[in-house]
């Protein structure tokens, strides 16, 4: 039993049109990255990381 080997490739789509990526526009920042001092170690998992109890 043979197997015939294709000799060509098959024809691919054009993907630089098939993957064009749809319009998005970026949601407005909350006003609460405003409040404070965002460079504080105190704030978020940082601080629970590197706490000593």
């Amino acid at each position: 039993m043979g197997s015939k080997i294709m000799e060509t490739a098959p024809t691919l789509p054009d993907f630089a049109l098939a993957l064009k990526p749809d319009e998005y526009l970026l949601p407005p920042v909350d006003a609460c990255w405003d409040e404070g001092e965002t460079d504080d170690v105190s704030i978020g998992f940082a601080a629970t990381a590197t706490s000593k109890v």
